[in-house]
């Protein structure tokens, strides 16, 4: 069984290396890997980013198709590496739903540029779903976050079957980015990415795939997630964005899933505020008739017990 990972890539050539390294290291062999460079064409990142896929490259290129619906792209392919060039920068969502649509593998994989798969990853994930039936059409596996360089943690999400709701209220936490085995034909069933989302694409892909589909968790240590610095403004922004997006999946939830997901969007907000320093907008939502003060306080307080208890390798 062909297993394809999509690696998209902008601005980062200094990590590409290692994320692709990474998924050659795998010990299930049958994997292909796609590179698709987001870069401007005429970028110093693009120019950098051709040096890089240099190394796993062949002399020979070839064209893809010019439509509408699919751009001309640089397609340059060497044993089990491919490299797919973007005509400009069209974004994250756009470039994974591009590398999918080129994949030939029955179940597909993304890993940021700047992630790494650790060496049984894929075989693990396989074996997890051929043992299962065909409606867990997702699996992750668990994972490691390098926090900046400084410490690494191994997180303790492990829940698996019907999440739905709880990937609607960004409260389950796979690293989906990164760490998603994916049957193909269920990426397709729902579109594949949406591209209007510039950030938190990854939370929206997995809250439709678990519309329809269970999910499976592999215990064995499968991936490195690299935490990088995102400016609150934007996460905020993206809390808004999904949040709109995904309005008509909320109203059609019962009254009480409804409050439910109004409190645990604005116990997020509530953090971001508070790791900002904005206690004036922090006070706002506790204020708000979205989340109660006891409620603010227990989030408050579990946040920092989870700080001073979680692992540190």
């Amino acid at each position: 069984m062909i297993v394809s990972i999509i690696i998209p890539t902008y601005q980062r050539p200094t990590t590409l290396t290692r994320a692709i390294d990474s998924v050659l290291r795998q010990t299930y062999s049958d994997v292909e890997v796609i590179v698709v460079d987001d870069n401007d064409p005429e970028s110093d990142a693009r120019r950098q980013t051709e040096q890089v896929m240099a190394a796993y490259m062949q002399p020979s290129s070839l064209k893809g198709k010019d439509s509408a619906a699919t751009p001309s792209l640089g397609d340059r392919e060497a044993g089990r590496v491919r490299y797919l060039q973007h005509p400009r920068n069209m974004n994250g969502s756009a470039a994974r739903n591009t590398g999918a649509s080129a994949a030939r593998g029955e179940l597909i994989g993304f890993l940021d540029d700047d992630d790494e798969f650790m060496p049984e990853k894929i075989a693990s994930q396989v074996a997890r779903m051929q043992e299962l039936p065909a409606d867990y059409a997702l699996c992750y596996s668990h994972y490691f976050v390098d926090h900046y360089g400084k410490e690494l943690y191994p997180f303790d999400e492990s829940r698996e079957g019907d999440l739905y709701f709880e990937a609607l209220c960004r409260t389950f936490h796979p690293q989906p980015g990164s760490n998603l085995l994916i049957r193909k034909t269920a990426f397709e069933a729902i579109g594949g990415f949406d591209v209007s989302f510039q950030r938190s694409q990854d939370l929206e892909l997995l809250t439709r795939l678990l519309q329809r589909y269970k999910i499976a968790y592999c215990s064995t240590p499968g991936l490195t997630v690299h935490a990088h610095n995102v400016t609150f403004q934007k996460q905020l922004e993206a809390i808004d964005y999904y949040t709109k997006k995904f309005q008509p999946f909320v109203a059609a939830l019962p009254e009480d899933k409804q409050r439910t997901f109004r409190t645990e969007i604005a116990k997020q907000r509530l953090h971001i505020l508070l790791r900002n320093h904005d206690y004036g907008k922090a006070l706002s939502v506790i204020s708000s008739r979205e989340l109660s003060l006891t409620a603010a306080i227990r989030h408050i307080v579990s946040v920092i017990k989870i700080h001073f208890t979680r692992k540190r390798l």
